[in-house]
């Protein structure tokens, strides 16, 4: 077979269609993978001039997604900690039994056990933002950009309901501010994660290593690109 696939084909005497068929379908599979990842790595350096090289312009795209991952993260356990306190106060508010407050403000309770579930699952995927970087996980990486980008997409809509709400009035031009202001950082935010995951994702070593890795991270978890 070794033979057949270097010799010219009217030398065995066998049909030159045979001789084709086989080199095409002996080719190694781990050659045929390569191609493939190096068919990805082509389109990712096609997407490089759309894909964000640092964070902020002083960090690199690693130490940038863990300062909002830990963000998050403490803002959540802050979030969940309030909600507790609140939950717990003591036996008197204001004059009344604890039980008579709750009894006639359920929409304060509500919105309490709302924005403590909303800490916590924050909590969670904030810590899988942090795995996900150290471990070199796109998969995780991409579930802390959909959960980000969900509540991104959410503000923004009670951000521009405000700006509704203060129309005609003076106070307009400060609440529009406020619109395109946070929705702005939150899209590079936005921006920031999604080039890192699309770094990771595509197996771009070179990517990689911009983005903060080491060669010893890239060649554990990326070893075809390296090779």
């Amino acid at each position: 077979a070794q033979i057949a696939n270097e010799a010219d084909p009217a030398e065995l005497a066998v049909p030159k269609e045979t001789v084709e068929l086989y080199r095409a379908t002996s080719v190694p599979k781990f050659v045929k993978h390569n191609s493939i990842f190096s068919t990805r790595v082509k389109k990712s350096r096609k997407m490089g001039t759309n894909l964000a090289n640092n964070c902020c312009g002083c960090f690199s795209l690693t130490t940038g997604v863990y300062i909002i991952a830990g963000t998050d993260l403490l803002q959540g356990i802050l979030t969940v900690f309030l909600g507790l306190c609140v939950l717990t106060a003591p036996d008197q508010f204001h004059g009344h039994p604890l039980a008579h407050h709750f009894l006639y403000n359920e929409t304060t309770v509500l919105a309490v056990l709302v924005m403590s579930t909303i800490g916590g699952v924050s909590v969670y995927f904030s810590l899988c933002a942090i795995r996900g970087v150290r471990n070199v996980d796109p998969k995780l990486l991409w579930y802390f950009f959909l959960w980000k980008a969900g509540r991104a997409f959410f503000f923004s809509l009670l951000l521009l309901s405000d700006v509704w709400k203060t129309l005609g009035t003076e106070f307009q031009g400060n609440f529009l501010m406020l619109f395109v202001t946070s929705t702005a950082w939150r899209a590079y935010l936005l921006w920031v994660i999604f080039s890192l995951y699309e770094k990771i994702n595509t197996h771009d070593a070179s990517g990689a290593a911009l983005a903060g890795y080491n060669r010893a991270e890239i060649e554990e978890h990326m070893p075809i690109v390296v090779q």
